[in-house]
């Protein structure tokens, strides 16, 4: 019924009454007006807490702290994603449809780091299943982690560019590269011009030596014949690389194969490849293959292996295949063509229009001019040999070139591979150097009985107008095998020949 008694200052039962000490800054019981109440013996004491400088630092700093992270202790108590946590960190990505946290960063390169070392991916969710825990604290481990750390390492470019900016040793290495290219691109020309003008290779040498006359810098290696040979390799692998591209995409193509004989009397065969696109025909020439023996069967293994480099399937494109008119290719069967028909029934074999060409001319002339035809050839013929034998009928030529103010001019060959160009040329010539040639050999006639025989030949009638007729025929035929063969040059489409 009483509230809690106090006892007044000194009042207390069995304590003895203390005169008060009077502290620093506490007043004492005479400057009090109101007098301190004991405490209850009931009541619990009370633990006095002093209020020093460092106790208020620690007051303050924990004060700023709640309110700095007011928002992070409300997204932990209700778990959403906060953009700013992006601040820095543009491998974080949230998806808001799965309300999930990713590593973009780990998920890029966690396959190399499971391959070079032992993290267990299935630990780190940010670059798995992703993360739902949204914490910042969360997120700062995953920053620290070994995963992260190796995927920040992969992540760095592997050269020495800094915004944008080569480092000066990257471009001094970038200086000799340019160097070291501008060297062999001027020996690849030079390995290229032999090549392509039929020279030997040892030109190649004279060539890089005329390089270095001109101060032109390509270095003191690579400048033998071997390494020119080296050079014509990459260049003819690159060029039947083009080809070979050419034809994968075309639809269809046709081969062309003839025989030929090098300086070393060795038999090859050259192989032409025939494509079509957007309308123009192009020809490209393709390889010289060293078969082992000219049969029909070899020969026919040398176009199926041809074919079998152009690709798998490649064969089903080839429409059609043309050589000359020899049995060893056209023969009925046992011939090259006959051969590969049988294993392709649809393709179609071609008697090359140009030998065709020539054999037809050769025949019409035998029957139009009978023996004087063979008289002409053989003529024309003696009259090369003549002058090609004789230092001294030559010297004379000359002198009969200077007295009727002319060129000088010798009489050609009229046989060889290409035999209607070659056989107009000889003609034409004889013709053009009429005059002086009938009077060298007139000057020739008194003390060489060869060329007394030539010179009656040269000035007899049937001889001259066979020659003209020849002419004027040969040169009909030779301007339809240009059109044939440089249809552009000659003003001419590809479909009106064809």
């Amino acid at each position: 019924m009483f509230p809690v008694l106090k006892y007044t200052p000194g009042a207390r039962p069995g304590k003895p009454l203390k005169a008060p000490q009077k502290r620093k800054g506490v007043p004492g019981p005479d400057e009090s007006s109101v007098p301190k109440q004991p405490k209850s013996p009931n009541e619990p004491p009370k633990p006095q807490h002093k209020q020093n400088h460092s106790a208020k630092e620690q007051e303050s700093q924990n004060k700023q702290s709640k309110q700095n992270s007011e928002t992070e202790k409300k997204a932990e108590s209700t778990r959403e994603f906060l953009t700013k946590w992006k601040v820095g960190r543009p491998w974080l990505r949230y998806n808001v449809e799965h309300n999930l946290m990713f590593c973009d960063l780990c998920i890029e390169h966690k396959s190399d780091i499971a391959k070079e070392t032992m993290i267990d991916l299935n630990a780190h969710k940010f670059a798995t299943t992703g993360s739902s825990n949204f914490r910042l604290s969360t997120i700062q481990s995953h920053e620290k982690g070994p995963l992260h750390k190796k995927a920040e390492i992969l992540s760095k470019p592997k050269s020495n560019e800094r915004n944008g900016e080569k480092s000066e040793a990257g471009q001094l290495l970038d200086a000799l590269k340019e160097k070291d290219r501008y060297k062999m691109r001027i020996l690849f020309r030079n390995a290229h011009a032999v090549a392509k003008n039929n020279k030997s290779f040892m030109d190649y040498v004279m060539i890089c030596k005329l390089d270095i006359a001109k101060e032109r810098d390509i270095g003191e290696t690579y400048l033998n014949d071997q390494s020119c040979a080296t050079f014509v390799d990459y260049i003819a692998e690159g060029e039947m690389s083009k080809i070979l591209d050419k034809i994968e995409k075309c639809n269809f193509f046709s081969l062309t194969m003839d025989g030929t004989t090098d300086f070393s009397i060795k038999e090859q065969e050259s192989i032409f490849v025939r494509s079509a696109k957007k309308g123009n025909v192009e020809t490209d020439f393709y390889k010289l293959v060293e078969p082992e023996s000219t049969t029909g069967e070899n020969l026919k293994t040398v176009l199926t292996d041809a074919l079998v480099e152009f690709g798998k399937d490649m064969h089903k494109k080839l429409t059609s295949v043309a050589a000359d008119g020899a049995s060893n290719m056209q023969g009925c069967h046992k011939g090259a063509l006959k051969l590969l028909k049988d294993e392709y029934e649809w393709l179609v074999t071609i008697h090359c229009v140009l030998h065709r060409l020539e054999l037809a001319y050769k025949d019409a002339m035998k029957d139009i001019l009978k023996k004087l035809y063979t008289k002409v050839i053989n003529f024309l013929v003696a009259l090369y040999y003549f002058f090609k034998r004789s230092s001294l009928q030559r010297r004379r030529l000359r002198e009969a070139f200077k007295v009727f103010k002319m060129k000088s001019r010798m009489p050609t060959r009229i046989g060889g591979t290409r035999w209607l160009p070659h056989l107009w040329r000889g003609v034409d010539c004889v013709l053009v150097i009429f005059v002086p040639l009938s009077s060298c050999l007139a000057d020739g006639s008194h003390e060489n009985p060869k060329a007394e025989g030539l010179y009656k030949l040269l000035v007899s009638t049937d001889i001259v107008s066979c020659l003209l007729f020849m002419r004027v025929s040969l040169y009909s035929v030779s301007v339809y095998k240009k059109s044939y063969f440089y249809p552009k040059q000659m003003g001419i489409s590809n479909f009106g020949l064809r």
